[in-house]
Formats: structure tokens, C-alpha cells, sequence
């Protein structure tokens, strides 16, 4: 899937109105249910891992940022390895570039594919992206702060 998604990235760089609404048409067809299911697959174990690393972490990093200033290293677990796939190339940070482009320049209809398909088994892919970055505010405020 990661190729499929380097593919649609280049073709949509720009908002490119004739693939997003290529894409449009294809995603209302219940053959294609399975891109959401991907997706909502790979924010939903992103969150996830994020929600254990923020557990694991929670005693390291008891004194206030703004006290301080320091690099973070892999020895305090900002390497990807630690947690799970989460970096800059990664499939999760691909898949929210995706997401981005297809709804780039305000293009309604796939905005609107974001949060309901037409089927019995719809997945808010909003709300699950909202939720990703809730789980990743402390870790993203503690690296801005470093």
C-alpha cells in the first residue's frame, strides 16, 4: 500500500481536481470500502502506540519543558523505533499527507468522504485523525519545548 500512496501523492501534489475527483468517484463505490478501512487501520494503531508510549514515558518526563531545554535522544524515546513507525517517512505520516492533498483546495466532496461513506459500516476518518493528534499533543509540546 505505501507504493499506492506515493503514487497518489505525486498525482495530487497541488490539489490536482481531476484526481481528486477521479479518486471521488472511485471511493463512493463499495469496491474500494477497503482505502477506509486502511486508513482508519493505520491512524487507529498509530493512536494507539502513541497512547503507550505517553503511558510508558509519563514518570520520565515529570519536570516542567519550560525549565528545560535539552535535545531530546533515542535514550528518551523520540527514536521511531520506540515508538512503533512514527516518523518522518513513515506510513502514518504518508497516509496523513494523503489525506491532505485529497482534500486540498477545498475539494467538498472528498472532504465530505472523510467523515461518511455511503455504506452500512461508515468510518469517520476526522474524528479518528483528531484523535491522533490529541494522543500526540504532550509529545509534540515536550519538542517544541526542548
Amino acid at each position: 500500500m505505501c507504493q499506492a500512496i506515493c503514487l497518489l501523492l505525486v498525482l495530487l501534489q497541488g490539489g490536482n481536481r481531476q484526481v481528486q475527483e477521479t479518486m471521488t468517484l472511485a471511493l463512493k463505490s463499495p469496491k474500494y470500502a477497503s482505502f477506509f478501512t486502511s486508513i482508519s487501520h493505520v491512524l487507529e494503531s498509530t493512536i494507539k502506540s502513541l497512547k503507550e508510549y505517553k503511558r510508558k514515558k509519563a514518570s520520565k518526563f515529570s519536570v516542567k519543558p519550560a525549565l528545560v531545554r535539552r535535545t531530546f535522544t533515542a535514550d528518551d524515546g523520540w527514536d521511531e523505533g520506540e515508538l512503533k513507525g512514527i516518523g518522518r517517512r513513515s506510513h502514518v505520516m504518508l497516509t496523513l499527507r494523503l489525506l491532505q492533498l485529497m482534500c486540498s483546495k477545498q475539494y467538498a466532496p472528498l472532504q465530505d468522504l472523510m467523515l461518511k461513506q455511503s455504506r452500512s459500516s461508515s468510518i469517520n476518518v476526522l474524528r479518528q485523525m483528531l484523535e491522533l493528534f490529541s494522543s500526540s499533543q504532550v509529545n509534540l509540546r515536550r519538542a517544541l519545548y526542548a
